[in-house]
């Protein structure tokens, strides 16, 4: 491609400074991006073309866009334009797309792809950063996009997605957009640094008057820089006006009388007074900038000879630009010819170039567009086109331009049997947009349909949308309806309903009350069948079974692993949640493990930033219970690091409280707090279960400072919700709010109340029968004032916690039992079973219980060692899972794809990795990570 040529620029110093650093920076290995703003004719384009020309001249590759009213329907139209040209080499096509860039094939198909899926465009947006991370690892890149309010919707999010991530790589963004209020200039916006070019100073307009009608006009400056505001464009129309007028005797009332307002009007004259102007112009202006002769000859029925030499008078009177294919000289002009045409016209001429576009073999989404410009007609073969390329545009990975389509189609209208598709389609890209008009296009879409089967499968789509719109009660009504029309015949459907009971039965108060009935008779007959069941079913019967009124850690055990031996159910992320959820609230942390490892990998394989951080998530709670502390805090931040970019809302109280747990056993309580800040003005949804482990998060806080009464007060929404759920102990282990509550009571000296809700725990968790329920109830024996219950409770718990892979909850107990042991006079006994506890909490990073123990141990006679964290022991969770990668052999660039995180942050974490380990490369990694697996210690989970 070659350099725009740049026209002089005046006035402009301070842009070109700018230009001139980020080229720099870009040579440095570092990125930046530059937006310039300013009203229309200002000089954006020529500000882009001098930093092209700068850019190119630094060695930097220069990748073009330009947006336009036209293409705003083309999904990825303005990347399209920026990297067709590399990829249709096929020498380099293989190269660029390597690694997560190949995520991003689906823009760049001929075809239709099922590769973007539920998570929206994120996967897409992943391959294609990686892909421009891929051309800027041969040279530095720059990214030129001009008219950036024309531009899809798509690559605006690619932009805005690629700014944020541009520390440490050398890439830059620079893009112009029209704004009639930019602010001044010289600050960052957002990720980018703001130019807003000023209006040009006298001096400039003096040089620009004398260059185009002399030095005779210089008396007339004053005048034009006020009739033009300073406005280059303007100022060019305006001096091209008294040019053809002539200079003589040309008064500044005479340059007022044919200010630039008038551009506009004299556009239109000059176009009017060329025989057959209007025609051509208007053809252009349908078309759009880069039309062909023939092409506008047709649309405006002249032979191509006349429509050509029309051409060529309209770019002498500075309408369209000189030469081949036919442009319009500036934006401004080609809206004003467009605008100007009257609106029945202009719809019969979108309507005849999409007719032309159709016999002339263009691509399906040049003849949708300028359907979009036409008025309703009721022409099935319209909507087939926009339904088409709308469905191209999903497969891109472009749901904004889908919508467009979709709406324009329903407004056509569509023929009867295409109703309930079209709503369907269009609800369902709505329902990935967040809009709330998705269900009742769904709706729509339902009553217009005859078919059972079709039925179903549209009440599904609308049920997951009412669900993640919190609409249980009207989710459940759809799914009632569908569950009694469901086709006899048709099991995996039947299940697929089933399945959704779960999320609406189990994730809220509300909703159980509602479907929790339902959801029993399932599970009942599941197990009276369970042959006949999907595996999405025995998944949600699974995790009913886990937190529901008859829980029972064996059989919710049994039903999910089950489940789980369904390989299908691993690649749909709401249903298989159920079930290995269920796993490690049963107490199979290592199966849980297992399948998170497989959840987590495919996530990442396929872009899905959305299940990375659904599942990292959870597995970050299955490690906090299982006492994994690196791995969970590694997880959490994960997760929290992507729900925090995209708001997805329903990802955040599950890692925050992960995040404040591992803080305070670490006896970081000022870090706790910081985290439990980051949910400052965020919904407190007493109505969700998650929501109920940041109130027992918050209350051992309060506790670890002496504050009882406000922990226990804390803790009274735990309550609520637990009675707004209904008697179920399952609810009670994995909500154990009783057990901060007991230990704040008895601190108070309400030792009776203490002892009631320790005794309710342990009936539920025992109940249940997962070992590390029954052990964290059995801890609570330490309120007991009869020491013989108190030591027979926390021999208990040692013994039932041992082998059952809750790690923290066993270091816990045996520092408890231990001071028990001491306070009772069995000091040498007391000794052996601290330094146990001791070097178990040391070992996974609970650094308070692991102090608890150690003075414990002084008290006891004892002369423990020094519990400073070295080496491997002193990085954080991010660094160990960053330098365990490394040490596995993963390149830098793999390791940031895998984590959806920036080269930058992978850097950064590798290098204080060194530095803590006192390594200078990543030979010596392995090695002096070695140590923490010759103790066996947890944290190989961190990866």
């Amino acid at each position: 491609m070659t350099a725009i040529d740049a026209p002089a620029l005046l006035d402009r110093e301070p842009e070109l400074e700018r230009f001139d650093a980020l080229v720099d920076s870009l040579g440095q290995g570092e990125g930046d991006s530059i937006a310039i703003k300013g009203p229309p004719g200002i000089g954006k384009t020529s500000l882009l073309a001098a930093l092209d020309g700068r850019a190119r001249r630094a060695g930097v590759q220069v990748l073009h866009a330009r947006g336009s009213e036209l293409e705003r329907s083309f999904a990825f139209g303005a990347v399209h334009q920026m990297l067709d040209a590399r990829l249709r080499d096929e020498s380099e096509r293989d190269g660029l797309l390597a690694g997560a860039a190949a995520l991003a094939e689906p823009v760049f198909a001929h075809h239709r792809s099922a590769s973007v899926d539920e998570d929206g465009s994120y996967p897409v947006l992943h391959g294609l950063y990686w892909l421009v991370s891929n051309l800027a690892h041969e040279s530095p890149v720059l990214l030129i996009v001009d008219d950036l309010q024309w531009v899809d919707e798509p690559s605006r999010r690619f932009v805005d997605f690629l700014r944020n991530r541009l520390n440490g790589m050398p890439v830059g963004v620079a893009t112009a957009e029209r704004d009639e209020e930019a602010r001044p200039s010289g600050r960052r916006g957002g990720d980018s640094f703001l130019l807003v070019p000023r209006p040009l100073g006298a001096d400039a307009v003096e040089e620009m008057i004398e260059r185009a009608v002399g030095s005779e006009a210089r008396p007339l400056a004053a005048a034009c820089a006020r009739a033009s505001s300073g406005n280059p464009f303007l100022l060019v129309e305006l001096l091209g006006e008294i040019g053809r007028g002539g200079v003589a005797d040309l008064s500044e009332e005479d340059v007022e009388r044919i200010a630039p307002e008038s551009v506009r009007d004299f556009a239109l004259e000059r176009v009017a007074a060329i025989a057959d102007g209007e025609r051509v112009a208007r053809a252009v202006a349908v078309l759009g900038d880069g039309a062909s002769v023939d092409r506008v000859a047709a649309l405006a029925e002249l032979d191509v000879d006349r429509a050509g030499r029309v051409a060529d008078e309209l770019a002498v009177a500075s309408i369209l630009t000189v030469g081949r294919p036919l442009a319009f000289a500036h934006p401004i002009i080609r809206v004003a010819i467009h605008d100007a045409t009257p609106r029945g016209l202009r719809s019969a001429l979108h309507r005849h170039a999409a007719a032309l576009a159709a016999d002339g073999g263009d691509d399906a989404r040049a003849i949708a567009t300028h359907l979009l410009e036409t008025d309703p007609a009721g022409d099935a073969s319209a909507v087939a086109r926009l339904v088409e390329v709308a469905a191209e545009s999903v497969a891109r990975g472009g749901p904004e331009p889908a919508v467009e389509m979709l709406r324009r189609a329903l407004e056509e209208p569509p023929p009867a049997r295409f109703v309930s598709l079209v709503n369907l389609d269009l609800g369902t890209q709505l329902a990935m947009l967040g809009d709330p008009s998705a269900s009742d296009h769904l709706r729509t879409a339902l009553a217009a349909t005859d078919s059972d089967v079709d039925r179903v499968r549209i009440s599904i789509a609308l049920i997951d949308t009412l669900i993640h719109e919190g609409r249980t009660a009207d989710a459940l009504e759809v799914l009632t309806a569908a569950r009694g029309s469901a086709p006899a015949d048709e099991p995996e459907l039947v299940g697929l309903l089933e399945a959704r009971l779960m999320p609406l039965a189990c994730s809220t108060a509300s909703g159980r009350r509602l479907a929790g009935s339902q959801l029993a008779a399932v599970a009942v007959a599941t197990e009276q069948d369970p042959d006949s069941a999907s595996s999405a079913t025995l998944a949600g019967v699974a995790f009913d079974a886990a937190v529901g009124e008859a829980a029972d850690s064996e059989r919710a055990l049994g039903l999910a692993r089950r489940a789980l031996g369904d390989e299908r159910l691993l690649r749909d992320a709401l249903f298989v949640s159920g079930g290995v959820n269920a796993l490690f609230l049963a107490g199979d942390f290592d199966g849980a493990e297992a399948v998170f490892r497989d959840l987590i990998g495919n996530a990442q394989a396929r872009g899905r930033a959305r299940d990375f951080a659904m599942h990292s998530g959870l597995r970050a709670w299955s490690r906090w219970l299982a006492g994994r502390l690196d791995g969970a805090e590694a997880d959490a931040l994960g997760s929290l690091d992507l729900a925090a970019e995209s708001a997805w809302e329903m990802f955040f109280s599950l890692p925050t409280f992960v995040l404040a747990s591992v803080a305070i056993e670490r006896g970081d309580l000022d870090g706790a707090e910081r985290v439990a800040e980051t949910l400052e003005g965020r919904r407190d949804d007493a109505d969700i279960g998650f929501s109920q482990l940041l109130h027992i998060a918050s209350a051992r806080m309060l506790a670890a400072t002496g504050l009882h009464e406000q922990a226990i007060e804390r803790l009274e929404p735990c309550r609520a919700f637990e009675a707004e759920w209904g008697p179920a102990r399952g609810i009670r282990v994995v909500n154990a709010w009783r057990v901060p509550a007991a230990a704040s009571l008895h601190a108070l000296g309400r030792v009776e109340d203490a002892l009631e809700l320790a005794a309710e725990q342990l009936e539920a968790a025992e109940a249940f029968g997962a070992p590390r329920g029954i052990g964290e109830a059995l801890r609570l024996g330490r309120l007991e004032p009869d020491p013989a219950r108190a030591g027979n409770a926390l021999s208990r718990a040692v013994d039932v916690l041992g082998g059952s892979g809750a790690e923290l909850e066993l270091a816990h107990a045996e520092v408890e039992l231990g001071a028990f042991l001491r306070r009772d006079g069995s000091r040498s006994e007391a000794r052996t079973v601290l330094e146990a506890g001791m070097d178990r909490a040391h070992r996974i990073g609970a650094s308070a219980v692991a102090t608890e123990a150690r003075e414990e141990l002084v008290l006891a006679g004892a002369r423990p060692r020094r519990l400073a964290r070295r080496g491997p022991d002193s990085l954080t969770a991010s660094e160990r899972r960053v330098a365990r990668m490394a040490a596995g052999g993963m390149m830098n660039r793999e390791i940031a794809q895998s984590l959806f995180v920036t080269l930058r942050t992978v850097e950064g974490h590798l290098s204080n990795a060194f530095r803590k380990l006192e390594i200078e490369s990543r030979d010596e990694l392995a090695g002096a990570l070695e140590p923490e697996h010759a103790a066996g210690s947890q944290r190989p989970d961190a990866a």
